[in-house]
């Protein structure tokens, strides 16, 4: 499989230099995608700059719907180098092992009215298909029209890293399998 070099081995100079310092000053360290992005500074910092908005900075959506979403964008598309990131920090927001494991494994059962709509949501993004406005109008009570549009684009966002991990060969982290090889991935959706 293709691999870009890792542009922290290589040894990161110029833009890269201090873009690294960058991430590594908000994050606390870096690893696989963003240094496999830093090949490319300018778009390494473009893609940072909206991860951190998600993450650290103004957005309106709480930690534990941001990074529901995230596990669900991660389990539909199967990027386990996503779902090993972000398992962590959505046990950090709250969500219980028995919705983490739900989301793995595709299921609905034991999800909340909320979380299938941000499901139905995270769908019909991920196929590009409109969203049904009794959907729209019950999340958009939820989060906010700001927030409705942050969602969209958080699965948008998530579907572009998946990308790069999965074009790119992003290994896993150091000591961490792959949490689908053991699903069959069947998923359950509904339609848009």
């Amino acid at each position: 499989m293709a691999r870009l070099p890792d542009a922290v081995e290589s040894g990161v100079r110029g833009e890269a230099a201090a873009l690294f310092e960058k991430l590594i000053a908000k994050r606390g360290r870096i690893d696989g995608m963003y240094t496999t992005l830093l090949n490319h500074p300018q778009l390494a910092g473009m893609i940072g700059d909206l991860g951190t908005f998600f993450r650290f900075g103004d957005s309106v959506l709480d930690d534990e719907t941001r990074e529901f979403v995230i596990l669900y964008v991660a389990s539909r598309l199967r990027i386990a180098y996503e779902w090993v990131k972000h398992k962590g920090p959505a046990r950090d927001a709250g969500i219980s092992e028995d919705i983490i494991e739900a989301l793995r494994q595709g299921g609905r059962d034991p999800l909340d009215n909320l979380q299938i709509d941000l499901v139905s949501i995270a769908d019909c993004a991920l196929s590009l298909q409109n969203i049904p406005q009794q959907l729209q109008d019950r999340v958009v009570r939820h989060v906010g029209m700001h927030g409705m549009l942050e969602l969209v684009a958080l699965v948008g966002f998530y579907r572009l890293i998946g990308g790069i991990i999965t074009c790119f060969d992003v290994p896993l982290p150091h000591g961490e399998s792959d949490p689908f090889s053991e699903t069959s991935g069947d998923m359950i959706h509904e339609s848009c």
